[in-house]
């Protein structure tokens, strides 16, 4: 295209006095031209190496920027924008090329050497592992590059690749929860890191490994929500008080937005506003979330674990209570209305303060179904839902983001081991990801997960080394050591198996399988060139042993060699 354009330039100039060639283009015309979408990263290396001035043009950092957005754009919104000044876009351009290339080998190699097994340990996705190991994430890209090179093989379309996208997803989830295992342990340390939204995102991020979900997409698609929930606001109510908080936070603005986000801390303590004006909030939301969005409960597909998934809720516009009631706060924070989740036996339920002039604890709340379009309940009322179970007082107190993420984790276990047993998962997919959350963000009762999660690595025949650790801390427990002995027994038994099996030849197909002793080099039809006597000659058939003479000289054996090197091998005949 670049020498399409030139030459068009030079077939235009008439005049002998004045010729426009590229070279003669301003540096800022040349970068426009070289920015073009239709110019790809290949593009800009080859205008590079035409002349001196092109280089010097070429090598600008914003110009490799531009690039790697157009060739990973996925990617690029990674990024953290505040340091996209101090990364070298050329080099980070070669770096995901390369790793890519490292990834697909490995990927295409994993066939052969895995074949005969239904699942993998973590100790057969080493290479990621070792690879992730040389760099930090905190100051590199390359954890990124993994991920994307693996979500590009998966996002090939139609039939083909199956044997690289099978093993692709499976080291797509190694390498997320590797990633995402430290960000979540440090949860445990910092509670106020872990609110209600990445309680959402930390659970669909963990069971999702193939998807891109960040925080930041699902942070755009709440604030979507707020902002159509203020637009309705406005016209009911344009006198709320929310507006004059909006227009304190503009003041320095040349235009004012009425429908803009308010400026709210991230940690709020009480209602901004008062109960009036809370309750006109909660009217809109409940509006532009049920009637215009039109979010309901999945009553008919309850049990799907898409609908404890935040991202194939909003997608879906369905969910499960205690989706729908995070979804539900989230949205309300963002207006300066505070609703608690409320762990509530069998039904998961929102509070409000709607009177806090009460006395009694149990009277200053109003309990919210977002499962049932945002209806609001009394204590009493809510009570009357679960009439076969006896409510305690802890029953009405507040779950904390990291009980939430526990009880979502719960269901998904729940739900798991009924697909699990009814063979729609035998992989035991869900069961498995769940439990090994679970077990890290739950360390105050882990016997239970971690027993569970053992007798899963044991039916799929992995991660022996693990299995033996986990049980070794439950075996001192009273009541279940006779069943760790003999979790631990199966678990040596299997070592011993996987040791002494031999490495078994993958079975051939195809035109492979008729010629089990290697590729063929000769065949009937074929024209060849003597590799001695350099004449031409056409294979017309061959014998199974050589029956020339001693000095026969126009026979080729399938290996090449002459017929006074090896004469008991099938051989060709020649003309």
């Amino acid at each position: 295209k670049l020498i399409l354009l030139d030459s068009l330039l030079q077939e235009k100039q008439t005049d002998d006095k004045f010729k426009m060639t590229m070279e003669s283009f301003p540096t800022e015309i040349l970068e426009e031209i070289i920015r073009d979408e239709a110019l790809g990263y290949q593009d800009l290396v080859h205008f590079s190496t035409a002349c001196r001035r092109f280089k010097e043009v070429g090598n600008s950092n914003e110009t490799w920027m531009f690039k790697f957005r157009l060739a990973f754009p996925g990617l690029f919104d990674h990024f953290p924008p505040a340091k996209f000044g101090q990364i070298c876009w050329k080099q980070e351009v070669r770096k995901r090329i390369e790793v890519g290339k490292a990834v697909r080998k490995e990927v295409s190699s994993m066939s052969e050497k895995f074949f005969s097994k239904t699942e993998l340990s973590t100790a057969d996705l080493h290479w990621f592992d070792d690879f992730l190991l040389q760099y930090n994430p905190a100051r590199s890209f390359e954890h990124l590059y993994v991920t994307d090179e693996l979500s590009s093989i998966l996002s090939i379309e139609g039939m083909s690749k199956l044997t690289s996208k099978h093993y692709a997803d499976k080291c797509i989830t190694h390498v997320k929860h590797q990633i995402l295992k430290p960000k979540f342990l440090s949860y445990l340390e910092d509670d106020i890191a872990l609110s209600y939204e990445a309680a959402l995102v930390m659970v669909a991020q963990w069971s999702q490994p193939a998807l891109d979900i960040s925080s930041k997409n699902v942070a755009k698609r709440l604030d979507r929500l707020a902002t159509s929930t203020l637009s309705h606001l406005l016209e009911l109510y344009p006198k709320h008080t929310i507006f004059s908080r909006i227009i304190e936070d503009q003041l320095n603005s040349t235009k004012v937005c009425l429908t803009k986000l308010p400026e709210l801390p991230k940690q709020l303590s009480t209602n901004l506003w008062s109960t009036q004006e809370c309750k006109q909030i909660l009217t809109s939301v409940n509006h532009v979330l049920y009637s215009v969005e039109e979010f309901i409960g999945n009553s008919e597909d309850y049990y799907n674990p898409e609908n404890s998934y935040i991202n194939r809720t909003m997608e879906t516009k369905q969910g499960i209570p205690i989706t729908l009631c995070l979804l539900y706060t989230c949205v309300l924070a963002r207006l300066g209305v505070i609703c608690l989740p409320v762990n509530f036996p069998g039904h998961f339920l929102l509070k409000w303060m709607e009177h806090p002039e009460k006395n009694e604890e149990a009277k200053k709340f109003t309990f919210i179904d977002a499962f049932e379009g945002g209806r609001q309940l009394s204590g009493a009322r809510a009570r009357e839902m679960i009439p076969h179970l006896v409510t305690q007082e802890d029953s009405y107190q507040v779950a904390e983001p990291l009980a939430v993420a526990q009880r979502m984790l719960r269901n998904l276990i729940s739900i798991g081991a009924s697909r699990s047993n009814n063979m729609k998962d035998p992989c035991y997919g869900l069961l498995r990801s769940s439990l090994e959350l679970m077990l890290i963000i739950n360390i105050s009762d882990n016997m239970q997960y971690g027993f569970m999660l053992s007798r899963v690595y044991l039916q799929l025949n992995i991660n022996h080394e693990e299995v033996m650790s986990m049980l070794q801390e439950f075996r001192d427990l009273p009541g279940i050591s006779d069943q760790v002995d003999y979790l631990m027994n199966s678990c040596q038994i299997q070592m011993e198996e996987r040791d002494r099996e031999e490495k078994p030849e993958p079975k051939k197909r195809g035109v492979a399988a008729s010629f089990p002793h290697g590729p063929v080099n000769f065949w009937t039809g074929q024209v060849c060139r003597h590799k001695k006597y350099i004449y031409v000659c056409l294979v017309h058939g061959w014998d199974t042993a050589c029956t020339a003479s001693k000095y026969g000289h126009r026979i080729f054996s399938l290996r090449g060699s002459l017929v006074n090197i090896s004469r008991h091998l099938p051989h060709h005949l020649v003309a």
